[in-house]
C-alpha cells in the first residue's frame, strides 16, 4: 500500500471516530443527569420516610397500648370541648374574622361527633383517633393565630378609641371657641348695625300757608295751613352706607290717622310694614346734612298735636311733634 492510500484511509475513518466520541459524551451526560435526579429523589424520599416513621411510631404506640386508646380519645374530646369554649369567648367586630371562627367551631364540633362515633371500637379506632388528634393540633395552632389577631385588633381599637376621644375633646374645644367668637362677632355686628343707623336731630315741624302770590308763611292754625314742613339735620355717620337714600316722614294726626297726600306710601321699618306720609331722596355721603320735607294734606288738617316720625334704611331715625290750633 502506497503512502497516498494510507492517508486516504485515515481521512475516511476520522468522521466515524468523532461520531462515536460525541455519542459517548452524550451518553455520559445523560447518565450524570439521571444520577443527580436519583440522588435528589432519594433525599426527598429519605425525608418523607423519616416523617412517616415518626407517624408510624406514634401510631404503633397507640396500637401497642390498646387499653389506653379510649382514654386517649376521651382526653382528645376534652381538649376539643375546651377549645370550643375558648372559641365561644372570642369576640370581634370583624365580620370576616368572626365567620372564620364560626367555621373552626363547626370543624371542632365535627371532630367531637366523629370521636363519639368511634367510641367502643377498641383497636379499630386507633388510626382514626390518631388522625383526629392531628386535626386537633392543627385547629389549636389556628386558634392561637386567631387569639393573636384579636388581641392585636383589640389593641388597635383601644388606641383608635383613645384617639377618637382625643379628637372629640379637641373638636369640643374648637366648637366652644368657635361659638364664643361667633357670639362676639354677632354682638359686634349688632353694635356696628346700631352704629350705622342714621340719626336726625333738631326736628322742627310747622304749618305753612301758601299765599296767592306763592309766598310761604308759617301758621299754627289748621284751617289756614296748606302744607306741613318738617326740617331737620341728619348727623355725620362714618359707619353708615353712603349713597342714595330715601328719607320717609310719617305724620300722625290727633285722631290717630296717618296724614297722606294723594296716595299712601308703604314701607317696611322696625320689622313691620307701615304707612308713611311723604319721602325725599337724598345723596348721603356720611357728612352732616340739613334738609326739609313738605307734606300737602289730602284733606284738611286736624286741630291738635301731630306726631312726626322719620325713617331711613328700615329704622326710625328721629321723632318730634307740633300742634295746630
Amino acid at each position: 500500500m502506497t503512502e497516498n492510500e494510507t492517508v486516504s484511509e485515515v481521512k475516511k475513518r476520522d468522521p466515524i471516530y468523532i461520531t462515536i466520541l460525541i455519542i459517548l459524551a452524550l451518553a455520559l451526560g445523560f447518565v450524570g443527569w439521571e444520577l443527580s435526579t436519583s440522588r435528589s429523589n432519594l433525599e426527598i424520599c429519605g425525608h418523607n420516610t423519616l416523617v412517616l416513621q415518626g407517624e408510624l411510631a406514634e401510631l404503633n404506640s397507640l396500637l401497642g397500648m390498646n387499653e389506653n386508646v379510649l382514654l386517649e380519645g376521651e382526653n382528645l374530646k376534652e381538649n376539643l370541648v375546651q377549645m370550643l369554649n375558648e372559641y365561644d369567648l372570642m369576640v370581634t367586630d370583624n365580620s370576616d374574622l368572626q365567620d372564620s371562627i364560626e367555621d373552626q367551631k363547626e370543624q371542632i364540633q365535627s371532630i367531637i361527633e366523629e370521636l363519639d362515633k368511634e367510641k367502643g371500637k377498641n383497636k379499630k379506632n386507633a388510626r382514626k383517633i390518631y388522625k383526629l388528634k392531628k386535626e386537633t393540633e392543627t385547629l389549636r395552632r389556628i386558634m392561637k393565630g386567631y387569639v393573636h389577631t384579636i388581641d392585636s385588633l383589640n389593641t388597635k381599637n383601644i388606641a383608635l378609641k383613645r384617639e377618637i376621644n382625643d379628637k372629640n375633646e379637641q373638636i369640643t374645644v374648637v366648637t366652644s371657641e368657635r361659638d364664643r367668637f361667633q357670639s362676639k362677632a354677632e354682638t359686634l355686628e349688632s353694635k356696628i348695625a346700631l352704629g350705622a343707623v342714621l340719626k336726625a336731630d333738631d326736628i322742627v315741624a310747622v304749618g305753612i300757608r301758601v299765599t296767592n302770590s306763592g309766598r310761604q308763611r308759617e301758621t299754627s292754625r289748621a284751617s289756614r295751613a296748606n302744607l306741613i314742613r318738617t326740617c331737620f339735620t341728619i348727623q355725620e355717620n362714618k359707619l353708615a352706607e353712603a349713597g342714595s337714600k330715601n328719607i320717609y316722614m310719617q305724620v300722625v294726626a290727633p285722631s290717630g290717622n296717618i296724614v297722606i297726600e294723594k296716595e299712601p306710601i308703604q314701607i317696611v321699618a322696625e320689622e313691620q310694614e307701615m304707612e308713611v306720609s311723604a319721602k325725599r331722596q337724598v345723596d348721603y355721603q356720611n357728612e352732616k346734612m340739613d334738609l326739609c320735607i313738605y307734606l300737602e294734606g289730602k284733606d284738611k288738617f286736624e286741630k291738635g298735636t301731630h306726631v312726626i316720625r322719620l325713617y331711613a334704611d328700615g329704622s326710625r331715625i328721629g321723632e318730634s311733634s307740633f300742634a295746630f290750633k
